[in-house]
C-alpha cells in the first residue's frame, strides 16, 4: 500500500552491456523527465559515456566484469533511494506521454509491481515479425500477474529488498519470471498495464533470433524445476512452464502462418531451438541440486 502522502518517488533504471545506439536517447529522454537515472555499465567494450546533453541527474555505475543482466539491476537497487525503481531495457524508447503521466499512475497503484506494455519497432524480417506477434499477444494479457516483463516495469524497491533482488544466476534473460514469481507466492501483487507505453528497438538477425529462443527455454525450464515452488497439491512444484506455455505457443505459431505462410520454416526452427534449450535447462538444474545435496 502507498504510504506517501505526495507523488510517488521514482528512479530509472537502465542496464547495459553492448547496447545499440538508441541508449542514449533512452537515457536523456528518462532525465528530461525529471526522473534521477542510473545506468549500469555491465563491462560494455567501448566502455558507456553519458551524453552531454543529459542532464546531471543521471550517474554512471560501472562494472569491470560482464556480472550480468540480474546482477547489474541488484548493483543499481542499491543505490536506490526512493520509493519506486523504474527498469528500462536499453533498447526501449519510452513514450514522451507515458513517462509524463508515470508518477500519477505509480502514485495510484496499490500494487508492488508493474509492468508497462511495449510494441515492437521492427517488423519486416521473418522472425522480427515474429517477435512482434509475439509481443502483441503478450499485451493482451493484462490485470493481475504472476510476473511482469523486464522490458519496461516498476516495482516498489523495498519490495525488491524483502526477496534479495533478482537471481544473479539469470544472465540474460528471465530474472524478470523468476523474481515475479517469488513475489507473488510471498503474497505480492503485480498488474500489467495494457496500454502500449513505448517501443523496443531489438533488431535479430536468424542467428540472433535462434539463440534467443534457446536462451528462453533454457531460463523458463530453470524456473519451472527451481525449489522456489514447493506445493503440497501438485508435488514439488507447479507446472509454470508446461502447458500454460506450450498452447500459447502453438496458438501463436498458427496465428504467424496464417499472416506468413511462406515462413513455415519458421515454427519449425523454433520448436527444435525451444526444445534443445529446455534439455539444457533441466540438465543445469540437476546439476545444481547434486552440487547442493
Amino acid at each position: 500500500m502507498n504510504t506517501n502522502q505526495g507523488p510517488a518517488r521514482v528512479t530509472a533504471v537502465v542496464c547495459a552491456h553492448n547496447p545499440p545506439p538508441i541508449w542514449k536517447t533512452v537515457v536523456c529522454r528518462l532525465a528530461a523527465h525529471g526522473l534521477r537515472t542510473i545506468v549500469v555499465d555491465d563491462a560494455s567494450h567501448p566502455a558507456l559515456a553519458i551524453p552531454t546533453t543529459c542532464s546531471p541527474s543521471v550517474e554512471l555505475l560501472t562494472s569491470l566484469s560482464n556480472i550480468g543482466l540480474a546482477a547489474a539491476r541488484n548493483k543499481a537497487l542499491q543505490h536506490v533511494d526512493k520509493e519506486w525503481v523504474l527498469f528500462v531495457d536499453a533498447d526501449v524508447l519510452p513514450d514522451d506521454a507515458f513517462l509524463a503521466r508515470l508518477l500519477d499512475v505509480l502514485t495510484g497503484s496499490q500494487a508492488d509491481g508493474v509492468g508497462f506494455s511495449v510494441r515492437e519497432h521492427h517488423r519486416q524480417s521473418d522472425w522480427d515479425f515474429y517477435r512482434a506477434c509475439e509481443r502483441d499477444a503478450f499485451n493482451n494479457v493484462q490485470g493481475r500477474a504472476e510476473w511482469v516483463s523486464g522490458l519496461l516495469c516498476a516495482y516498489r524497491a523495498d519490495t525488491l529488498r524483502a526477496v534479495n533482488g533478482f537471481d544473479p544466476t539469470f544472465r540474460t534473460n528471465g530474472e524478470d519470471v523468476d523474481v515475479g514469481y517469488r513475489l507473488t507466492r510471498v503474497g505480492k501483487s503485480l498488474v500489467r498495464l495494457p496500454e502500449v507505453c513505448g517501443e523496443h528497438y531489438r533488431k535479430d538477425s536468424i542467428g540472433s533470433f535462434l539463440r534467443m529462443q534457446y536462451r528462453y527455454a533454457f531460463t523458463a525450464k530453470r524456473v519451472d524445476r527451481s525449489l522456489y515452488f514447493p506445493s503440497p497439491e501438485i508435488g514439488r512444484s507447479p507446472p509454470l512452464f508446461r502447458l500454460r506455455s506450450v498452447w500459447p505457443q502453438i496458438r501463436l505459431m498458427l496465428q504467424f502462418l496464417a499472416r506468413r505462410p511462406y515462413a513455415f520454416y519458421l515454427p519449425a526452427l523454433i520448436l527444435c531451438t525451444m526444445f534443445s534449450g529446455a534439455c539444457a535447462g533441466r540438465k543445469e538444474v540437476s546439476r545444481r541440486l547434486i552440487r547442493r545435496y
